[in-house]
This record gives structure tokens, sequence and C-alpha cells, in this order.
């Protein structure tokens, strides 16, 4: 006799498959509301997923799906037979092959913010905003952590999922000059545009990505960040390029990207372009996820081929802290 499924045992199979998907893989399912079509019911499910992302992650229940990640990473990149290639690449950084001119970059970086802290007496110590999307939340931790060991004062605004392409989302210019309306800060670092290779809402009207119509857009946006961040501080703004990503065709819209925001800057007498392409890229500039420093392989990226590690995160904030010490320098 042939036994049927009843509804309630179906329906509620799926209503627990639903509730698993939401809380412990939540930022998947934002990223997938992305990628739909741009709509109001794709802006809806959008600010849901991302309040949903923001309230698990919050609770660290998304800790798993990250674990789970980084396991099957960590297998993947080892696998002999699965990925001959890649097995070769890791062994030979795991036998501690220094990469020489990698190697005489970073230590010169090292040595030098060594060499201007011990120089640096003055009694004035930096203010310094840390502003950014989910990239920058990637590389607060390290680069507050060495700014306060120069006697600096850090505040921080990042935020996942957000962007110069969608204030809706979160209007980026605005937060700015709400944070700085109180008091200036003698530092600006700012990094944004992980999420901006996407289409938005402009007059009521959606525009295509890469259009003329979006890159003239988005390069105002640039340029109104600029202005806004040059207005609200004393010194410098130091605007990181984005890293090199592992995905193709995201890292050739990331250096599309890069390529605008560096033309708009160019001109600023306050504003400064950091190319992170030497400090995360290979000898080549193309995406590495390791890296031999002071002849130990280090991991410096995330197993989303996106994000930083703590210990990527050294990298630029040793680079950072030689910019703003040698500028407190040259004003003293």
């Amino acid at each position: 006799m042939k036994k049927y499924h009843n509804i309630i045992d179906v329906t509620s199979g799926l209503l627990v498959a639903i509730v698993i998907i939401c809380v412990f893989n939540a930022s998947h399912l934002h990223k997938w509301s992305e990628g739909l079509k741009v709509s109001k019911m794709h802006q809806s499910l959008e600010k849901i997923t991302l309040k949903n992302w923001k309230q698990m992650h919050k609770l660290n229940l998304d800790f798993p799906q990250f674990a789970l990640e980084s396991v099957w990473m960590d297998f993947r990149d080892a696998h002999k037979l699965l990925y001959p290639k890649t097995f070769e690449q890791v062994l030979s950084k795991r036998q501690r092959k220094p990469i020489k001119v990698q190697n005489r970059n970073i230590l010169a970086i090292k040595l030098e913010a060594k060499k201007l802290k011990r120089a640096f007496k003055s009694k004035v110590t930096p203010s310094v905003l840390l502003v950014g999307d989910s990239m920058m939340l990637s590389i607060a931790p390290t680069l507050t952590k060495k700014l306060r060991s120069l006697g600096g004062d850090i505040d921080t605004d990042a935020r996942v999922s957000t962007g110069l392409a969608r204030p809706d989302v979160y209007n980026w210019p605005v937060a700015i000059q709400r944070k700085t309306r109180t008091g200036r800060f003698d530092y600006i670092v700012l990094v944004i545009g992980t999420n901006d290779g996407q289409d938005f809402f402009l007059n009521g009207q959606s525009v295509a990505y890469g259009t003329k119509q979006w890159v003239k857009e988005y390069q105002k946006r640039i340029r109104e960040i600029s202005q806004i961040t040059c207005e609200a501080v004393n010194k410098k703004v130091l605007w990181l390029g984005l890293p090199p990503m592992r995905n193709k065709n995201f890292n050739r819209k990331i250096a599309r990207l890069n390529s605008w925001i560096r033309r708009q800057v160019a001109g600023s007498k306050c504003v400064e372009y950091v190319d992170l392409k030497g400090i995360y890229g290979d000898k080549d500039g193309s995406y590495t996820a390791y890296k031999t420093i002071l002849d130990k392989v280090q991991k410096i990226r995330t197993s989303d081929g996106i994000h930083i590690t703590r210990l990527g995160g050294n990298l630029i904030s040793d680079k950072v802290s030689v910019e703003i010490l040698e500028n407190e320098m040259a004003q003293d």
C-alpha cells in the first residue's frame, strides 16, 4: 500500500527549512536578494534580508556557516586529487618558499612605521574616523589597535551591504555629516564600493550598472563624498582602494570602480587614494589568499574571496600608520 505524505508534515518540513536558512544562512540569503532584478519588491526583500542578517550576526548565529565555509575552503585548497594546481601552490607556500619582492615591500613598510614611531614626539594625538562598508569591518580591528598604539583617538562607522550606489539602504554623505557635526577629525580613512556594482534607482527610474548614465551619476557621488569628507577633516582623507577579488567577473567590476574613484579624487587637495593592489595582490597584482611575510606563510583573505583576515589587516594598518605619521612629522 502506497504511503502519501501528509500535507501538514510537508508544510512543517518546509517551514523548518526556511527557518534554518533565515537563521544560519542569513548572509547568503541577503546576497541572493541583492542579485535580483531592481524593482520595488526587490528593495523590500533586500531590506528584510539585510535586517535579518544583522540580527543573526549580532546573536553570532552565522558562526556555523562561516566555520563550515572555512573548513571547506581549507579542504579544497589542500586536496591533491580535486584541485592539483591549487594543491601545489598551497604546498609550496607551506614549505615557506619566500617571495622576496613581497617580503621587501612589507618589511620596508613595517620598518618605516617603527622608525617614524620612534621619531614622532608630538604631544598632539591625531583623531581618526574609520568609515566604510564590510571591507572596513574586516580591517577596522587591527587598524584601530595600530593607531591607538601610536596615540590616536579612533572612531569607527562601518556598515555591511552599504555603498554609494544605494543611499536608500544607508546614506553615507548624510551619515558622515552627522558624525562630524560636533567636531572635525584630523584624518578620515575611507573604504567603500564593495557593494556598488549593481543597478540603482535615480529619480524613480531604474539605471543599469555600467551604462553612461550610471557612471556619470556614480562619479558625481564620488565627488560629493570627497567634498563632504574634506570639509569634515583637519588634515587628510585616505581613500583606500579595493583589493583584488577571487571571482574574475567581480574583480573586473572592482577594477572599474577603483579606476573611477582614483580619477575623481586625483584633483583633490585633501583626499589621497591608497592603492591596495600591491599590498594584497601577488607579484602581478592579481588575487592571492596567502602572503609570505617575513618567511612565514599567512592567510590574508577570508574564505569568501572578498574580505580580509585579521592577519591581513596588519598590512594595511602598517601602511595607513606610515601615511599618518609622515603627515604629522611634516606638519611638525
